[in-house]
C-alpha cells in the first residue's frame, strides 16, 4: 500500500511540474502583423512553439521560461495558424489568424549609404553574414509587434503601423547611395544629415 501510495504521489508531481498555460493572444485572436508574442506560464525549463502553418524558418522557435513564465515569437502565414507549445511533456495548442494590414499608409525602411555603397555594419562576430536587409527586416517587424502589444497594453486593442511588403510578404528595404563619401557623411551635424534624407 505505501509502495502505491508513494507512486501515485510521484505521479502527481510530475503531472504538475509540467504545466503550460497560454495567457496571450487568446485563442482564435486575429493579429494584423506576422510576428506574434505569445505569453504564458509554464513549469518547464524551456519552452517551444511550432507553425506547421508557415514555412518560414522562424515558424518554429524556443525560449527559456524564468520565474515560471514565457514570452517567445511565432511568424505567422496569413490566414488560420494551428500552433503547438511545448514543454517538458506538456502541450498545448493555440489557434491564432493572421490577416495583413492594408492601411495606405505605410512605414518605409530605408538604409543610406556613402558614395562607396558599402553596408557592412560592425559586429562582434568576425565571421557575421554581414546581412544588413535581414536585419533591418528583423528590426522592423519586432518594432511592429511591440507597437502592437503596446497598444494592446494601454486597452485600446493591438494596433500597429503597416510595413511596406513585396508580393512575396518580406519588409521592402530601399537602399540608397548618396554622392558623398562615409567618412563625409560622418563629418556631418546629425540633424542637418537627417533633414537632408528626407531629400531621397
Amino acid at each position: 500500500m505505501k509502495t502505491r501510495l508513494a507512486l501515485l504521489l510521484l505521479a502527481f508531481a510530475g503531472a504538475a511540474w509540467c504545466n503550460l498555460t497560454v495567457t496571450s493572444p487568446g485563442p482564435g485572436e486575429e493579429l494584423r502583423y506576422p510576428v506574434a508574442l505569445i505569453q504564458g506560464t509554464a513549469t518547464g525549463a524551456r519552452i517551444t512553439v511550432n507553425n506547421p502553418d508557415c514555412t518560414a524558418p522562424d515558424a518554429s522557435n524556443s525560449a527559456p521560461v524564468v520565474d515560471g513564465r514565457f514570452k517567445l515569437l511565432a511568424r505567422l502565414a496569413p490566414g488560420e495558424n494551428d500552433l503547438t507549445l511545448t514543454s517538458g511533456d506538456a502541450t498545448a495548442g493555440l489557434k491564432l489568424f493572421y490577416k495583413p494590414l492594408t492601411d495606405p499608409y505605410q512605414v518605409a525602411i530605408v538604409y543610406l549609404t556613402g558614395s562607396e555603397g558599402e553596408t557592412r555594419y560592425p559586429s562582434p562576430w568576425p565571421d557575421a553574414p554581414q546581412d544588413y536587409i535581414g536585419r533591418l527586416r528583423t528590426a522592423a517587424e519586432l518594432m511592429q509587434t511591440f507597437t502592437g502589444e503596446s497598444m494592446n497594453a494601454q486597452g485600446f486593442g493591438r494596433l500597429t503601423f503597416n510595413l511596406e511588403r513585396d508580393a512575396q510578404g518580406q519588409v521592402v528595404v530601399h537602399t540608397i547611395r548618396l554622392p558623398e563619401t562615409a567618412a563625409e557623411l560622418r563629418a556631418r551635424d546629425p540633424g542637418e544629415q537627417w533633414g537632408r534624407s528626407n531629400e531621397f
